[in-house]
């Protein structure tokens, strides 16, 4: 039941360009330095291994548990910053399928002020850093 509150907060709330901003740039440096390393230790592995069926799908199923990961707290942020700018979290869908419109959304989403008052979404995000990009009250 707490995981299922937990995921309900994670796309419920909002947040703010500077923590929009450093959430997805903590998230992407976060991914680059796990993949690198788990690319790191496979590498050894290999002269051993070769290229056997177990030690190629342990290292696909690693990284794609990675990759579901940051997937799913890259997507709440973009929902949250869409929440804080008064937009729904559906066009989301315009920043995964439509490839021009996707940039503009995404210049949107870091430049454009967050509304100050509270809206359909909650109130405006006064929580810290990693508190607001984990959404732990």
């Amino acid at each position: 039941m707490k995981i299922l509150n937990y995921a309900n907060k994670l796309y419920a709330s909002r947040i703010g360009r500077i923590n929009y901003f450093f959430g997805i740039l903590f998230f992407c440096v976060m991914f680059l330095i796990l993949s690198s390393i788990l690319r790191f230790v496979f590498s050894f592995g290999s002269e051993q291994f070769g290229n056997s069926i177990p030690y190629i799908t342990l290292y696909i199923l690693l990284f794609s548990i990675l990759f579901i990961l940051f997937t799913t707290y890259t997507t709440s942020l973009i929902i949250r910053r869409l929440h804080d700018i008064s937009m729904s979290g559906w066009y989301i869908l315009i920043l995964f399928f439509v490839p021009v419109a996707n940039l503009f959304v995404a210049f949107i989403l870091l430049f454009k002020k967050g509304l100050v008052e509270k809206n359909s979404y909650g109130e405006q995000s006064k929580a810290s850093f990693l508190r607001s990009i984990f959404s732990i009250e």
